[in-house]
């Protein structure tokens, strides 16, 4: 085990594993916890390196182990959101613990500074989603949708015209 099990040694610095956190795993490849297939899930932490890009999305209650819920995909949902709209991450951080503790301590930045004719509706969903306090964040995807579908049938609407 790389430590990263609920309680493990490396818990603490580099927040639980995803892949020890499921223990359908468990046993697979003679492993405990991960069951050794960390190295291939997406965001575990394996050889000193993270894998894939899941660490890039997760929500500051999902490092710390806490319980997860709808709002845990909604923050998922504006970290993407962000990407999309500004053509980059919101924590361009490349060092696994920094960018987990940005995660923990930061709200993203506000778009604006980036692209400044952002739609204020859309700014202010981004900002909202990836709130690192998740009772901040819009409480469930139906929330989150009744903000974006008008934004998004507006701007198909503006297009037809």
């Amino acid at each position: 085990m790389c430590g990263r099990e609920q309680g493990g040694e490396n818990s603490a610095e580099y927040g639980l594993c995803p892949a020890a956190a499921d223990p359908s795993f468990d046993g697979i490849n003679s492993g405990k916890c991960g069951g050794r297939i960390c190295w291939a899930v997406a965001g575990t932490f394996c050889g000193g390196c993270t894998q894939g890009s899941f660490v890039d999305y997760m929500a500051p209650e999902q490092i710390d182990g806490r319980p997860v819920d709808q709002r845990t995909d909604i923050y998922a949902l504006g970290i993407t959101a962000f990407e999309m709209v500004t053509g980059r991450r919101p924590f361009p951080e490349e060092n696994a613990k920094a960018l987990l503790d940005m995660h923990l301590t930061q709200d993203v930045m506000d778009q604006g500074h980036i692209i400044p004719d952002i739609p204020d509706e859309l700014r202010r969903f981004i900002l909202k989603c990836a709130r690192c306090d998740p009772d901040q964040r819009y409480q469930d995807m139906d929330q989150a949708m009744a903000v974006l579908r008008p934004l998004v049938y507006r701007r198909i609407w503006h297009e037809r015209m």
